[in-house]
């Protein structure tokens, strides 16, 4: 080593004597002449032609090329090849702009050649030398080109005092070649400054600045190397970097490194032989520690820190910042870094580098840093144990990476962490090798995460782990583990008691197809997707408040259960044993609250649904389904069931279920394969004025369809409707409760190709709202002209209409062979108009005249003239008692007469007759007609003055005072008594005479004197007769 510093001393002499000469024929003015492209491949084209204005061609008078300008779109500018070039030459002051190389020498003899003081730019390389020894490059300025300088397999170069800059590659660029001298060169606004590999190399006393990639590069194999004194600023890449393992006996000495740093990573046998000393970060030192043992670094002196082979070292209280790494620890165990503070680190603020098998139970403890602006903070490679506890990062590109470990098992503890701002909080990107089997244990509790604009924690072919009470907010994903099904894997994952709010993702979970993974007391929170798990299998997903989607693709044995989804939902898509119990989702953004696409083993049990755009459950393909007491509300569909021709829906159950305030409840939609739907025991209820059914089976068909124990209160247009081909058709034991009478309405309807199905212990009501606008219905039950075969018996078929209006229909036939009784067991339907005296109900319209031979005659325990189950179910009173309100009148009575069985209304007077509705009832008067006999009488009148309110008396006179009883009425005097003012004339002669019989003070004198006013009085019981018969004709309108 001390035999090559002398040799760099003597080779910096001479080259400084060279440089100097050199720089005397650079001072002369430059004039140019337009020259073509040369081309020299031997020593007898050194001609006039070929530019060469001097010389002999010998060492001491070499051939000159001088002060020439070349332009070429399509060749080199200078190309001098060949072994037959011996004569020594120089290419000086020279301005080349070509498509190609600018100067290209090839395979000249050693020592010849001289480049000097040129101008070039815009070329393929500026200058190129290759396989060609000890040739010199001096003062020439390179720019635009892709490499400045570019030597290939050549040995004893000088290249010195050049300017390279804005090179698309690098400034100066040597591969291959050997004891080169690299000095007083400014390579800066490159890609690279200077990019070498080779051995006996001296780059120094250059500037190097302002790079878009690495200031100066040393590639792997490069050995015995001096690199001293360089200004080092501002590159986007690290300032200096060795960039392979293998690199060795290598000098840094005494370089000044500004708004950069170094990357130094040798093998540890090989560390020694890296001497780095003298230099400067930032103006603090490099510490570059190798096999050092229980050591304190805690003096804030250094700008960048390298551990290789150490032991027991304690990193703390340090402050690095603008470098391109801040501590690098290598083949190093019981390393302890601790509050020190990262700022503005381009690269990697902690880089941990270590081969698993040797340091397998040393772990390595990062803890109560901060981080800021890290481009990452800590990058790890090939470690075993590792606990990063309590640090703060912010602005990075990666909080923490685990990256391309081949790592079999790792165990990493992960927490206190508070990280924000970064693209990935934490990042395992383990090397896929299908031998591994994957034991790992891996611990990420209590962090927290804000804006992480890709990943919060991304971890990938790892196993066994624990995420626990985390809070993550404002990112695009939060957890993502995958693996492979080339891995074995063993341990469990456990996501646990995390908060998390306002991110794009939060878990995606790929490729653990033998894991079991456990996702319990989550909130996930004003996030567009909870979960997007794929390939995977064995989840149990418990007790977790979500919002946005959660999406299942390809995943075997979910259990989804007790979770409050908020603007929610869920997506199974290609999955087989799924469970979902005891969910609530509710104001979807999202058209659908849970979506089946293709997929096997299906159970919904103790969902709720409410308030979605579309439909609650949407099911394309499936075998296997069981929707179970699922409540439904507020949405546009209940449940849907849709296959194509390449997809079926086989074997579905739907029971137990409430559905309501829809426009459609249950909807088996076009498709020609369905088979096995059962639906029984729901509460469905539809909106008002809907055009939907409450179960409505669309166009095609299918096998085995069961509808019963249903209970539909159809607001819409039919309570159950079938269209389309369809086999083995029963609908039993439902309850249809019609709710919005119109003129297309009904309780059943069939529309399509069906044959022989059943129809029965159906229960169909026309519910009347008796406080309401009463109408006519269309009717109960309907078949079209494509039905045959069906049976229809011991159904009930009960409406009110008949009440209010003479003709109505409860039942429309227009198929064929349509049997609406049982033959066997003698039994028909029960129809609420039937008056069980005739033996046969024959008030079935349609064109296939169908009669119901043996019809359910009504009973009327209470005697109020109801039918018992036309008041239980339709009117709302009681069948036991016939005065359900309790105010003395009869519930059929009231009915028929529009009153509310009820309201005690008793005390009202409907017809304003002066009799209440009680003593309209007690006097068989009508409550609705204020003169029930049309005698000109009202009823109350009469009734007060005991005369009968249902016979025509107006003429009688039963007190013989020459008034009539209409007379009387309109006197308002009393019919049964002949002087009612008592004053001792006749209500008769004072009525004649002009007097008042209701005033005693009103009568004729004792004298014959008539009185004045007796005319008056007469005319005034004119007008007032008049007045009341007007008004009693209009009463009986």
């Amino acid at each position: 080593m001390k035999n090559y510093k002398s040799l760099f001393l003597i080779m910096l002499v001479i080259s400084s004597g060279l440089i100097v000469s050199l720089n005397n024929v650079q001072s002369k003015l430059k004039i140019y002449t337009t020259h073509d492209p040369i081309v020299i491949a031997s020593d007898s084209d050194f001609t006039s032609a070929n530019g060469v204005v001097d010389g002999a061609g010998t060492v001491d008078d070499p051939y000159i090329i001088s002060n020439l300008k070349i332009q070429t779109s399509s060749d080199y500018g200078i190309y001098i090849h060949s072994l037959s070039v011996t004569a020594y030459f120089k290419i000086v002051n020279c301005s080349i702009e070509a498509s190609r190389k600018g100067i290209y020498i090839v395979s000249v003899a050693d020592g010849i050649a001289t480049i000097e003081s040129n101008t070039v730019s815009g070329n393929e390389d500026g200058i190129n030398v290759y396989m060609t020894n000890s040739q010199k490059i001096i003062n020439n300025t390179i720019t635009g080109s892709n490499n400045g300088i570019n030597i290939y397999g050549v040995n004893n170069a000088i290249i010195a005092n050049n300017t390279c800059s804005s090179n698309s590659n690098a400034g100066i660029y040597s591969t291959g070649s050997n004891n080169v001298i690299i000095t007083g060169n400014n390579c800066s606004f490159n890609n690279k400054g200077i990019d070498i590999t080779g051995d006996f190399i001296t780059i120094a006393n250059n500037s190097i600045n302002n790079n878009d990639d690495i200031g100066l590069l040393i590639n792997g194999g490069s050995n015995d190397e001096i690199i001293a004194n360089n200004s080092i600023e501002s590159n986007k890449g690290y300032g200096i970097y060795l960039a392979k393992e293998t690199t060795d006996t290598i000098e840094i000495v005494n370089n000044t490194l500004v708004n950069d740093g170094m990357f130094l990573a040798p093998l540890k046998e090989k560390a020694n032989t890296i001497i780095v000393k003298g230099n400067k970060v930032n103006n603090k030192e490099v510490g570059y520690f190798v096999s050092n043992d229980t050591k304190n670094i805690d003096t804030n002196i250094y700008g960048q820190i390298f551990l290789i082979d150490c032991t027991n070292i304690n990193i703390k209280s340090l402050s690095i910042s603008n470098t391109d790494l801040g501590i690098l620890i290598k083949d190093s165990k019981s390393i302890t870094v601790s509050g020190n503070g990262f700022e503005n680190i381009y690269d990697n603020a902690i880089y941990i580098m270590n081969p698993i098998d040797q340091y397998a139970d040393e772990e390595i403890i990062i803890i109560s840093n901060e981080f800021i602006n890290a481009y990452n903070g800590i990058i790890v490679y090939d470690t075993k144990s590792l606990n990063v506890t309590g640090n703060t990062i912010n602005e990075a590109n990666k909080g923490m990476c685990l990256d391309y470990s081949t790592t079999a098992n790792i165990t990493l503890t992960f927490k206190d962490n508070i990280i924000e701002g970064v693209s990935y909080g934490l990042d395992i990107n383990k090397k896929y090798n299908t031998n591994y089997v994957i034991n790992d244990n891996i611990t990420i509790v209590n962090n927290e995460i804000v804006d992480a604009n890709n990943t919060a924690f991304d971890l990938i072919y790892v196993g066994n782990v624990t995420f626990d009470n985390n809070d993550i907010s404002d990112s695009e994903k939060v957890f993502t583990i995958t693996s492979s099904y080339g891995n074995a894997l063993e341990g469990n994952t456990y996501i646990t008691n995390n908060y998390i709010e306002n991110v794009d993702r939060a878990f995606t979970i790929a490729n653990l197809p033998e894991k079991f993974t456990e996702i319990t007391n989550n909130a996930i929170l004003s996030s567009n997707t909870s979960f997007y798990i794929s390939y995977s299998s064995n989840f149990e997903i418990t007790s977790n408040t979500l919002s946005g989607t959660s999406n299942f693709y390809e995943v075997t044995n979910i259990t989804f259960v007790n979770a409050e989804i908020e603007h929610g939902s869920i997506s199974i898509d290609t999955s087989k044993n799924v469970f979902l119990e005891d969910l609530n989702l509710h104001d979807g953004t999202s058209t659908k609250a849970i979506y089946i696409f293709d997929s096997e083993n299906l159970t919904i049990k103790n969902v709720i649904i409410s308030n979605y755009e579309e439909i609650a459950i949407d099911v394309y393909a499936a075998d296997g389904l069981i929707i179970n007491n699922t409540i439904i509300s507020n949405v546009d569909s209940g449940i849907e069931l849709y296959a194509d021709y390449a997809r079926k829906v086989d074997n579905v159950i739907i029971t137990n279920s409430q559905i309501s305030n829809c426009n459609k409840g249950i909807y088996v939609a076009s498709g020609n394969i369905f088979n096995n739907i059962t639906i029984s025991y729901n509460q469905i209820t539809t909106n008002l004025g809907s055009s939907y059914s409450g179960i409505y089976f669309a166009n095609d068909g299918g096998n085995n369809f069961v509808i019963d124990n249903n209970e539909i209160n159809s607001g819409g247009t039919i309570g159950i409707y079938i269209r389309g081909q369809w086999e083995n058709l029963e609908i039993t034991r439902n309850v249809i409760n019609i709710i919005e009478n119109t003129v297309s309405n009904a309780g059943i309807r069939l529309d399509g190709d069906i044959d022989g199905a059943i129809i029965t212990y159906n229960k169909i009501f026309d519910i009347i709202d008796i406080n309401g606008e009463i109408r006519q219905i269309y009717c109960l039950i309907s078949l079209s002209s494509t039905i045959s075969n069906a049976l229809i018996y011991q159904n009930y078929f009960v409406s009110a209409s008949y009440l209010f209006f003479d003709q109505i229909t409860l039942a429309i036939d227009d198929g064929s062979n349509n049997l609406w009784y049982n033959d066997e067991i003698k039994v028909g339907n029960y129809w609420s108009d039937y008056n069980g005296t005739t033996g046969t109900y024959t008030n079935i319209q349609g064109t296939a005249s169908s009669v119901d031979l043996y019809p359910i005659s009504g009973t009327d325990i209470d005697g109020d003239g109801l039918d018992d189950i036309l008041e239980d179910v339709v009117l709302g009173t009681q069948s036991t008692d016939a005065d359900t309100d309790g105010d003395g009148m009869d519930d059929g009575w009231e009915l028929k007469y529009e009153l509310n069985p009820l309201t005690d209304d008793g005390s009202d007077d409907k017809d304003s007759d002066g009799l209440s509705n009680l003593g309209e009832y007690t006097n068989n008067t009508d409550p609705t007609d204020s003169d029930t006999d049309d005698d000109g009488m009202p009823d109350g009148w009469e009734v007060d003055n005991n005369l009968d309110p249902l016979v025509d008396d107006a003429n009688e006179d039963p007190d013989e005072d020459g008034l009539t009883n209409r007379d009387e009425f309109y006197w308002n005097t009393d019919p049964h008594n002949n002087d009612t003012d008592g004053d001792g004339w006749t209500d008769g002669y004072e009525a004649s005479n002009g007097f008042n019989p209701i005033d005693s003070n009103s009568h004729p004198e004792e004298t014959t004197t008539k009185n004045p006013f007796s005319f008056l009085y007469f005319v005034l019981g004119l007008l007032g007769l008049t007045i009341l018969a007007i008004k009693t004709n209009r009463s009986r309108k």
